[in-house]
């Protein structure tokens, strides 16, 4: 029996047929919640009519203040699940529930800058392309200053230096599924932070899997960009704020480790991606989990037998990261920037 989602406000007849609908799936994040949606309350005007949908996983929150400060809103309708049905199946869910053509996600801790309807309206509009998804640049906000807010720093200084004139550039640009495979350097394969779908596209290739455990919204978009073309459009048009996840079990830290080296190379495998690719990317994970996580992963590996992985010297990886930065930059890919302190 589906657990039912309940609406608590907003009416149908106020906003007929809407293009795009903005899915706000959220549990237990007040305090985010909104900013979010003030956010894409105060897009600039365009054509473009727009649903806000929002999905509280939580069945015992009444969610009156926010009923309270939206109420006059037409084009916010909010839903509170009468039990709980974990990320995954929220997410689906507001999909479920969108009755625009297209969709965008933005989880409640994220928030839309002021152009992001604007630019995305580009893609209802372009005929010439096939392309089924929309990837939109974003700036991305640290809660706490650790070794990502670093290596972000020293991506954006990388930048900087080689600067390519916007006038040789393209802004909309097709990706492939082997840049799907650099995930870890330029993490822009995420739908949580305004990437828009067309919905028939997005449901005819299953929505996420629930049977994931990690990474579950990377595996949708391997499966996507397998059937579907993607654009990805360089302009930052909002914000993925990280936080602080050191308060990982170092059991559930191994886990994410192995499930994502394991299932994604046997997804490429599968799919005949080309071998360099593959050992491409099983260097990168190790690397970068490792990075994060290096004491927690090797007492992990030890407790259970199993063999500490051979990393190559520092300089070595640096040389691979910095030639993997270039690709992005000459591909226009490097849609993923710091957030100036002006911005937030």
């Amino acid at each position: 029996m589906q657990i039912e989602s309940k609406l608590i406000m907003g009416n149908f007849s106020d906003i007929p047929n809407p293009d795009l609908s903005i899915l706000i799936p959220t549990y237990g994040r007040a305090k985010y919640l909104e900013k979010a949606i003030e956010s894409a309350l105060a897009q600039k005007p365009t054509r473009c009519k727009v649903e806000i949908i929002i999905v509280s996983n939580d069945p015992y929150d009444a969610m009156t203040d926010l009923i309270d400060k939206y109420k006059n809103k037409k084009n916010v309708f909010i839903y509170r699940n009468e039990e709980n049905i974990g990320m995954v199946g929220n997410s689906n869910r507001c999909v479920e529930l969108a009755r625009g053509k297209y969709i965008a996600f933005l989880h409640d801790d994220d928030y839309l800058l002021g152009n992001y309807i604007r630019n995305v309206e580009q893609f209802f509009l372009n005929k010439a392309s096939e392309a089924k998804c929309f990837v939109v640049g974003r700036y991305i906000l640290f809660e706490k200053k650790d070794h990502e807010y670093r290596n972000a720093v020293i991506k954006d200084i990388i930048r900087k230096i080689y600067f390519i004139p916007s006038l040789y550039r393209k802004k909309i640009r097709r990706a492939q599924i082997k840049q799907c495979l650099y995930a870890n350097v330029n993490c822009y394969f995420s739908p949580s932070c305004g990437t828009v779908f067309e919905k028939k596209a997005f449901e005819s290739v299953g929505g996420f899997n629930s049977d994931i455990p990690y990474s579950w919204d990377y595996e949708f978009f391997l499966r996507f960009n397998n059937v579907f073309q993607i654009d990805v459009f360089s302009n930052a048009c909002a914000v993925y704020r990280i936080g602080n996840n050191a308060s990982l079990r170092s059991e559930v830290k191994y886990d994410f480790y192995e499930y994502n080296k394991t299932k994604y190379l046997q997804f490429m495998r599968k799919n005949k991606i080309d071998d360099r690719y593959i050992k491409r990317y099983e260097k990168e994970i190790i690397y970068s989990i490792f990075q994060q996580w290096p004491e927690d992963l090797e007492s992990e590996l030890t407790k259970r037998n199993e063999e500490i992985p051979h990393l190559d010297s520092k300089m070595k990886w640096y040389w691979f990261k910095l030639k993997t930065l270039l690709y992005y930059y000459n591909n226009n890919l490097d849609i993923q920037r710091l957030l100036p302190r002006t911005k937030k």
